[in-house]
């Protein structure tokens, strides 16, 4: 198994945590992957080590009894599931999947991602955050694992939000169908049959950010590819 790798969006901090594993994809088609990135797969709730800073509530999962927040968690944790889904898919592909099977595994892909993405994206998530977030008992403690949850999964939802259903979908098969591409051009050194999938991958990867919109820092505008960087290192960018 990899390294741990960053957290995946859309999943809660005491649900799953995530390691890569699996050979990497090049890295300009891990840029127009689905939110998932590489394939990370969820294992059971490990608790945080000790940290005078943290709240007793940090140390165990659901220390603050709440309807709405165990009925978000729960949303949340089947996006995460389907989304789990593709990231098997797309290491089987990287694998085991027989050379011929790429067209179906890309159409797989698709749907699965779009499954997910319409989950993550479900209304009622959007009005659970905001039973949460108007909770003293689950928010009063900044530290703890309930409310640390909360912020990410809004952040995460926002984010998720921001992008139509058909890009998420036609970014994930795009990807998959270039996958094997570039597995056959590089056997023969041949660019040329791989460009154009590039290309459209990269173009999906630019309305994607597009999207997101280009971030406001302290003082100054980012770029286009810091939309893409905040997703797996907030509030960072390239310059």
């Amino acid at each position: 198994m990899g390294t741990a790798g960053p957290r995946t969006p859309g999943i809660p901090l005491d649900v799953a945590r995530y390691h890569d594993d699996g050979p990497a994809v090049p890295d300009a088609l891990a840029l127009g992957g689905s939110p998932v990135g590489r394939p990370r797969f969820p294992i059971d709730w490990e608790p945080p080590l000790s940290n005078s800073t943290l709240s007793p509530s940090a140390t165990a999962p659901d220390t603050v009894h709440s309807a709405p927040y165990a009925e978000l968690r729960k949303l949340v944790k089947e996006a995460a599931t389907l989304e789990s889904i593709g990231s098997l898919l797309s290491w089987d592909q990287e694998t085991y999947m027989p050379k011929s099977a790429g067209d179906f595994r890309a159409e797989q892909a698709s749907l699965i991602s779009a499954m997910a993405h319409q989950k993550a994206t479900d209304p009622r998530v959007g009005e659970l955050l905001e039973a949460c977030e108007s909770d003293a008992n689950l928010m009063g403690a900044a530290h703890s694992a309930e409310a640390a949850n909360v912020r990410e999964m809004r952040r995460d939802y926002e984010l998720a939000r921001k992008l139509p259903t058909d890009l998420v979908s036609e970014l994930a098969r795009a990807t998959s169908l270039a996958q094997d591409a570039w597995k056959t051009a590089r056997a023969k050194s041949d660019f040329a049959t791989f460009r154009p999938h590039l290309e459209h991958v990269l173009s999906l990867t630019r309305r994607k950010a597009e999207c997101y919109g280009v971030p406001k820092f302290e003082g100054r505008i980012g770029e286009l590819y810091d939309a893409l960087l905040d997703e797996y290192e907030p509030g960072m960018s390239a310059a």
